[in-house]
C-alpha cells in the first residue's frame, strides 16, 4: 500500500481519537501504525451484561468491515480474523453470511 494512504488512515484514527476499550485506552493509531500478518477484531465482549460488540456485528457489520478493511491496508496485513463467542449465535450466523456473499 502507498505510505501516503496509510499516513491518512492512521491520522484520521488519531483525531478521531479512537482508544482501546480494555481499561488502559491504548491509542488505535499507534497499533495500526504497525506492520503485521494478520489483524484480529476482538468480538469478545468479556463482560458479563455487555453487548455492544454482538451488537454491531449483527446490525453494522458492514460498517464493522469497512474498518477492518482500512486497518488492513494501514497495518498491511494479509488476513483479518473477526473473533467472537459461539453464545453469540445470531451475530456468528450475520458474519457466516457476510462472508458466504463475499467468496
Amino acid at each position: 500500500m502507498e505510505c501516503h494512504m496509510r499516513d491518512q488512515i492512521v491520522e484520521k484514527v488519531k483525531d478521531a481519537g479512537v482508544v482501546g476499550a480494555g481499561g488502559a485506552g491504548f491509542p488505535t493509531h499507534v497499533k495500526i501504525n504497525a506492520t503485521v500478518d494478520t489483524v484480529l477484531v476482538n468480538g469478545a465482549s468479556c463482560e458479563p451484561l455487555l453487548m455492544s460488540d454482538p451488537y454491531i456485528m449483527e446490525h453494522e457489520l458492514d460498517i464493522m468491515i469497512e474498518g477492518l478493511n482500512a486497518v488492513l491496508d494501514a497495518t498491511g496485513a494479509s488476513r483479518g480474523v473477526i473473533c467472537i463467542k459461539g453464545k453469540h449465535a445470531k451475530a456468528l450466523q450475520t458474519i457466516k453470511d457476510a462472508v458466504a456473499k463475499d467468496t
